[in-house]
């Protein structure tokens, strides 16, 4: 962990709220100085605290399903466990990939748009490691909540009912948004050779339509000195979850809430200080929330070994 003080803290919190917003609104929100802010943004990119800067998309209403695969390993060296991840990395509809202490080994997360697509990725994996998979549990997420809030004022409420087309330009423009979401209008333009203009057009509308819900950053967590939790729950009864969405919504540990279909209801990703620390949080939802819980479990994650900003999807 590195030595960081209250003053980084608020303005990565600000950052990863919504790192669109000018140094002045920061400034604002954290009563820090502008150029103080400048300094400190620049000092933590320079130490790898910052990873990179990304985009939030709503990924139901652009007809993507977001699947997470938890990958139990057996017969494996290291170096067979780095053969496989590097696959994984190779693949065009990987999004995240993770390795964990516990039951799972690997947790691997792809975009997927339909059945069919989902099936050659699954049959791939299983015709080129099935002997090195002891278990494989499939999760898709059908909804998204977090607490970063939604910088289209007026699209504050989700309709999954309502889904957009990307064209070309769009994905284009996503790819490069998601890749590094600080590049420039003018970047854009000269990786696409479309002008200006038109990337602006299209990026607004992606924003008015809902499909950018925000602008964030990607840290690293052991440098920031938190550890990065997975959490899934599942309840005795279903018509409870939009009150525990709610409940985990409140607590600012909680980076992302999905409802999903599969062995669990809800899985969510926490950053705390500490084991002891996630331990307290768990403690208190189920004080709160005793005769509703089914079962749980959890995972620290060990290492992201990629992270969203690295996937080829909208390539």
């Amino acid at each position: 962990m590195l030595n960081l003080d209250s003053k980084d803290f608020k303005i990565m919190y600000e950052l990863f709220l919504n790192s669109n917003q000018s140094i002045s609104s920061i400034s604002k929100k954290t009563e820090i100085n502008k150029s103080v802010i400048k300094y400190r943004i620049k000092k933590l990119e320079k130490k790898g605290i910052i990873q990179g800067y990304n985009i939030i998309l709503n990924l139901q209403k652009i007809q993507y399903r977001l699947y997470r695969l938890f990958i139990s390993l057996q017969y494996t060296s290291p170096g067979k466990e780095k053969e496989i991840i590097s696959f994984f990395k190779e693949k065009k509809n990987t999004w995240e990939i993770e390795t964990s202490n516990g039951k799972y080994d690997i947790i691997l997360t792809i975009l997927i748009r339909n059945h069919e697509e989902l099936f050659l990725y699954y049959k791939e994996i299983m015709d080129k490691f099935s002997s090195h998979f002891k278990i494989i549990a499939i999760s898709e997420s059908y909804e998204t909540f977090g607490f970063r809030s939604n910088i289209n004022q007026e699209n504050k409420q989700k309709n999954y009912s309502q889904k957009y087309k990307l064209d070309t330009i769009d994905k284009k423009i996503i790819y490069f948004l998601n890749k590094n979401a600080k590049i420039s209008i003018k970047d854009i333009s000269k990786n696409l050779k479309i002008s200006k203009p038109t990337i602006m057009l299209h990026i607004k509308k992606l924003i008015k339509d809902g499909i950018i819900e925000n602008y964030s950053i990607m840290l690293d967590s052991k440098k920031v000195g938190f550890k990065r939790f997975l959490l899934r729950l599942s309840f005795v009864q279903y018509k409870k979850i939009d009150s525990i969405i709610s409940y985990f919504n409140q607590i600012s540990y909680v980076e992302e809430i999905n409802k999903v279909i599969g062995e669990y209801h809800l899985e969510l990703i926490l950053h705390t200080n500490t084991l002891e620390h996630f331990h307290a949080i768990l403690e208190d939802f189920r004080t709160k929330y005793a005769n509703e819980i089914k079962d749980y479990d959890y995972f620290i994650i060990n290492k992201v070994h990629m992270n969203q900003g690295e996937s080829q999807v909208f390539k």
